[in-house]
């Protein structure tokens, strides 16, 4: 409990700061100005490209690496992302990750680790994407240096960690073996019977055709999502170059890693912010535009993860309790 309210503390603490440094310069009439800019066309697009194709291409990123324990449709899969998304928007300590896999486990029927493990490889495959995205953007625009050495130091500890993984789930070697002897012998009963659930999970390594279409629908995930976001500085009238789309996916997904308050509150604006200003954006419309894609971000995921959920037959108290399903029986 009282490490449950120092992350609370700290996501806080990062929120307030982080607001406090984005919103200086902010201006009313710059944000009236900002809304009576935009064209629903270019935004409307942009909000599809990423349900329709953004998503998509996530939701298949989890049925290919449940495949080997499971085949899980792809709306099921989709309608769960949308549901962790809302979770995040809502909850502390982002805890949305840990309710979709909850949920999804029970929905077709899979242990909870199992499906953690499954996202566990998610991440990294996106960690991966992330790393390729940063050294793209430093052609386009100038990147901190720090930014740079965390992109290192995340493609160093991906490889060990991919490579330790693949390694114990080809052999056949039980994670718990893998950790010292005084650790190991402890080791038993539920935590042990929940890492062995979790080891069952990463199976996706072991098949060369689930982890290479992962792989290639992450690619198309992150690509996708550069048209996305320059479709929607368009439709604020920014006359931006290509890459500045780039540029800002990869400041927004090294952001909203840090610590936060639900909904990115804080971490989302300074990374809107910063890169508008590094390609030439004044600071006041900067200011306004992150407060208005923040807006958007939240409002769109917030409605579609509240559909998936009236849609899944699961209510409010689901995010919270990890509630049981509604009396229809659900699918293998």
């Amino acid at each position: 409990m009282r490490k449950r309210w120092q992350q609370l503390a700290l996501g806080f603490a990062v929120s307030i700061i982080a607001l406090a440094l984005a919103l200086r310069g902010a201006s009313l009439d710059a944000f009236v100005q900002m809304v009576h800019r935009v064209r629903p066309g270019p935004l409307a697009l942009s909000l599809i490209l990423y349900f329709a194709v953004t998503l998509t291409f996530r939701s298949a990123i989890v049925v290919s690496l449940l495949r080997s324990l499971k085949r899980v449709g792809i709306a099921i899969a989709y309608r769960y992302i949308l549901i962790g998304f809302l979770a995040n928007n809502v909850l502390p300590v982002r805890l949305g990750e840990i309710v979709r896999a909850a949920l999804l486990g029970l929905r077709v029927k899979l242990p909870m680790a199992s499906v953690i493990a499954a996202l566990a490889l998610e991440r990294m495959l996106d960690l991966s994407m992330v790393v390729l995205l940063t050294v793209a953007a430093s052609a386009v625009a100038p990147v901190p240096a720090k930014l740079k050495v965390a992109a290192a130091v995340t493609a160093i500890g991906l490889l060990v960690l991919f490579g330790v993984l693949s390694w114990a789930v080809r052999t056949r070697r039980p994670l718990s073996n893998m950790l010292p002897s005084w650790v190991s012998e402890k080791v038993s009963g539920f935590l042990g019977n929940q890492i062995q659930l979790f080891s069952q999970g990463l199976v996706a390594l072991k098949d060369r055709r689930h982890i290479l279409t992962a792989a290639a629908a992450s690619a198309g995930l992150w690509i996708s999502m550069i048209p996305v976001l320059n479709l929607r500085m368009a439709a604020f009238g920014l006359d931006l170059p290509a890459g500045a789309g780039l540029f800002m996916l990869v400041a927004l997904t090294f952001s909203l890693a840090l610590p936060s308050m639900p909904g990115y509150i804080g971490v989302y604006h300074l990374a809107v912010v910063f890169s508008l200003s590094a390609f030439g954006v004044r600071r006041e419309e900067a200011v306004a535009l992150a407060l208005l894609f923040h807006l958007l971000d939240v409002g769109s995921i917030s409605i579609a993860g509240c559909i998936a959920l009236a849609v899944e037959g699961l209510g409010w108290k689901s995010l919270t309790g990890l509630g049981s399903f509604s009396s229809r029986k659900a699918e293998p």
